[in-house]
């Protein structure tokens, strides 16, 4: 992947999380240009790396959500990855698979990998926190639409709160 500045990856990350939770639960159409803004290219028809980046965040998203639901099955397929990535898309998930296997928590075979035991714990722990940080997005952002709500129509709304 391209050289990334990390502070730009957690910007484009927040924006395309940002987008996709306006319009849910409707798919909508996301592009690179809602991400990093519009790009002109240049002379040679590249892209500006600002607008790359925005690329590259938009795919590493797209991978990791494909590495976490197909472990839903309790296994990732070489072939379904590759369909769906190209031919670079298994090894682009190369550093997460290489730490997993670390940790003992895949069984690495010729179709793909499968959870071990261990790995079946890990991944319900990952889940946990990937759903307790959606929750925290969703309170964020009800935050954010009370306070526009307010200061557009001078009343408060009720919202509501589980805790």
């Amino acid at each position: 992947m391209a050289d990334i500045n990390i502070e730009n990856f957690y910007k484009h990350i927040a924006r395309i999380l940002s987008i996709l939770y306006a319009a849910f639960p409707s798919k909508s159409p996301l592009y690179v240009d809602d991400v990093a803004g519009v790009d002109d290219p240049d002379e040679y028809g590249l892209h500006s790396p600002h607008y790359t980046a925005g690329f590259f965040a938009m795919l590493w998203l797209q991978l990791q959500y494909h590495l976490l639901t197909s472990l839903f099955g309790l296994s990732l397929k070489k072939e379904t990855t590759t369909a769906l990535f190209g031919s670079t898309g298994w090894g682009a998930l190369r550093p997460e698979l290489t730490g997993l296997s670390l940790i003992g928590a895949i069984r690495k075979s010729p179709e793909g990998i499968s959870l071990t035991r261990r790995g079946q714990y890990y991944w319900l722990v990952a889940m946990r926190e990937f759903l307790t940080g959606v929750n925290n997005f969703r309170d964020q952002m009800r935050a954010h639409i009370k306070e526009v709500y307010e200061a557009s129509y001078g009343e408060s709304i009720p919202l509501v709160t589980v805790d």
